[in-house]
């Protein structure tokens, strides 16, 4: 990162903006090229003040997205993920065939705290039927186990 600062005042750094510059125009062209090529681009940001930006860019660019906690083998393994979304979508074919209204209370509650779980980590993803081209983190080091998988 040297070369992207300034130098250092009163502890705060001081980056160089035109190197920040030629950066995201070098990452603008690689992202133009992979989705040109059909590649999606996985956004990935779980701080809590950079969660609903992720999801709204990520929803207005139609790509896959991770905003709550990151799983593991969410690339490496994506087999079993896209099992997890297949059985995601088996529990809401049995609400909408109408077959969850003969569940007892323990079973729908269950049925509900199941799907919600599924939900909340894996509504991103939900569409992302192959391994993406190229993955966005917003913050390397605290996503540092989908920096790896990804590299």
């Amino acid at each position: 990162m040297q070369r992207y600062l300034h130098g250092k005042q009163s502890g705060v750094h001081i980056i160089d903006l035109r190197e920040t510059v030629r950066g995201l125009i070098r990452a603008t062209h690689f992202l133009r090229a992979a989705t040109a090529q059909g590649f999606e681009v996985l956004f990935v940001g779980t701080k809590r003040g950079g969660k609903n930006v992720v999801r709204a860019e990520a929803k207005r660019c139609e790509m896959p997205f991770v905003t709550e906690r990151w799983l593991g083998g969410t690339l490496t393994n994506f087999d079993t993920i896209r099992k997890r979304l297949t059985y995601l979508e088996e529990l809401e074919e049995i609400e909408s065939s109408g077959h969850i209204n003969s569940y007892s209370k323990k079973a729908l509650a269950r049925h509900n705290r199941e799907k919600r779980k599924l939900l909340k980590n894996l509504e991103g993803i939900r569409n992302m039927t192959s391994l993406p081209g190229a993955v966005i983190v917003v913050d390397p080091r605290r996503e540092h186990i989908a920096v790896r998988e990804a590299n």
